[in-house]
């Protein structure tokens, strides 16, 4: 009978012989969708042990961060629903912030570090991101650089110690011009010039807004003055307006802003998130015109609300506290 039992137990494991396990479908994977900031290992920055770090915060200078984060591919895989993204006129990604979004969840859907979102989007403190918020997020770890006058694809690779063909990757037209924002991939921003690089224009330039709060923190050469929305702003020095942003664009951030090349070493001033800009490119301005009205347009968050973002380009910044 024993015999008859064993007989009866080979012939059934005959017709059914073991498999080994399946190997995953990978057929609806689409590699073309991952950042090649992941696949590339050898060309991402990032951190030991990353993982998600705690939020961040961005108030101190980007080389006081421990790095780039690294996230894993799963989430990187779980984006964020269509409706929350648009795309802005540069062909970056805009996202509005939903409920409970962190900058730390937001950078793990799309696959890029926490860093990232912070520079493309000047954000002073990571705790202050609320839903509605939108956000731009570059399709890689690294930063948005805003192209100056006569700067090159080539040029611009060589200030970051890049190779240009990586910039390349990122950003499909070769030609560029001022003002034009361009990806440069596993990056950190550069240090604002230190004040004995930079000449001083103490008794140059106004401040552009009467009686407003002047944070004087400097961020990307630039402080933010607080004052109602609709209060004038004027031209800090007499100069040629050379760029005009309409309040009713992103503009990387700056919403409603004017840009102003003045005679004195060849510097530039900003005025940004404007709410009325009353001047045009071409216009030459003398210094206390009113050229716009303060207001929050492009990214604004934060308790500075209104206010205009003051920046000084190629000279001390003398509104800096």
């Amino acid at each position: 009978m024993l015999f008859v039992v064993v007989g009866i137990i080979l012939g059934i494991l005959s017709l059914n012989p073991a498999r080994p396990a399946g190997l995953p479908d990978y057929t609806g994977f689409d590699e073309n969708s991952v950042t090649p900031s992941l696949i590339n290992m050898t060309d991402a920055a990032f951190v030991a042990d990353s993982g998600l770090l705690d939020e961040m915060n961005a108030s101190q200078h980007p080389d006081d961060f421990a790095g780039f984060i690294l996230a894993d591919m799963g989430s990187y895989l779980n984006t964020s629903p269509a409706t929350s993204t648009t795309t802005s006129r540069k062909g970056l990604l805009i996202y509005r912030t939903q409920k409970d979004d962190t900058l730390s969840t937001i950078a793990a859907n799309f696959g890029i570090s926490v860093n990232t979102i912070i520079w493309a989007n000047h954000i002073a403190n990571s705790n202050l991101v609320k839903p509605g918020q939108e956000i731009v997020i570059l399709p890689v770890s690294g930063i948005l650089h805003e192209v100056r006058d006569g700067e090159t694809l080539e040029s611009i690779a060589k200030l970051y110690s890049i190779s240009s063909k990586k910039i390349t990757t990122f950003n499909k037209d070769n030609k560029i011009s001022q003002g034009d924002t361009v990806i440069v991939p596993n990056v950190k921003p550069i240090k604002d010039k230190t004040a004995s690089d930079l000449p001083s224009v103490a008794d140059y330039l106004i401040l552009p807004v009467e009686n407003g709060w002047n944070w004087g923190r400097l961020h990307e050469s630039a402080v933010d003055i607080s004052a109602a929305c609709g209060t004038p702003i004027y031209a800090s020095a007499e100069g040629l307006v050379v760029e005009v942003g309409s309040p009713k664009n992103w503009n990387s951030g700056y919403g409603g802003y004017i840009k102003i090349k003045h005679p004195l070493y060849d510097m530039e001033t900003l005025y940004a998130h404007n709410s009325v800009n009353d001047v045009s490119v071409g216009d030459y301005i003398s210094q206390g015109k009113k050229i716009a009205k303060v207001g929050k347009t492009g990214l604004v968050q934060g308790p500075t609300g209104c206010h205009v973002h003051f920046g000084v380009f190629g000279a001390k910044n003398p509104f800096t506290k």
